[in-house]
């Protein structure tokens, strides 16, 4: 959890007051109102250090039509939070989160984007229960002597982890030293182990 907590506030760019500071993986499946409907499995229930509370969905298989079927995973995630006859108050923002092996976006856009509803005159934001963050690792180009942040370096991580038998000199943070440590275990043999 400690790990997971590290990433998501580096990724998610939380600043003091607004980090992550607990965390559940969420066990159940959501099942759909209809015979054919398709269901969702949220991963992460987060708590902020103001209180509020974040759905965070993960996703690696991009296919087609994807960006619609997060968009449905976000939505739905939201959705079923509503309970008949209660009122709206208290639902919490979702939060998707997509890393992907595959480039979505233009060139134009940025290795990690975030996506939110904005008022499109005045480009201010008003709706906040649906907001979507994408790593796209194909656009992570930086070599381990130009790491400069802990975003860096777990972005590093999660594009290098399969080649990088080691971490690199320049990562000092102890959470993504584990997060090498632990990947290096998931490798040993059976005798290692």
């Amino acid at each position: 959890k400690d790990l997971l907590k590290d990433f998501l506030n580096a990724v998610l760019r939380l600043e003091e007051g607004c980090k992550i500071v607990d965390l559940d993986f969420i066990p159940q499946e959501e099942v759909p109102n209809f015979r054919m409907g398709r269901r969702s499995i949220f991963d992460i229930k987060c708590k902020d250090q103001e209180g509020k509370y974040y759905i965070v969905e993960m996703q690696n298989r991009p296919e087609d039509s994807f960006l619609n079927r997060v968009q449905c995973y976000a939505s739905h995630a939201y959705v079923s939070q509503a309970i008949r006859g209660a009122t709206h108050e208290g639902l919490m923002p979702v939060i998707l989160l997509v890393i992907t092996k595959q480039i979505l976006f233009d060139d134009d856009v940025d290795c990690i984007n975030y996506h939110y509803t904005v008022e499109s005159q005045t480009k201010k934001q008003f709706l906040y229960a649906l907001s979507y963050v994408f790593i796209e690792l194909p656009k992570f180009k930086k070599s381990a002597k130009e790491l400069k942040s802990e975003e860096d370096d777990w972005l590093y991580f999660f594009a290098n982890w399969q080649e990088s038998k080691e971490p690199p000199e320049t990562i000092t943070d102890p959470l993504v030293l584990e997060a090498y440590k632990t990947i290096e275990q998931f490798n040993w043999s059976s005798g290692e182990y």
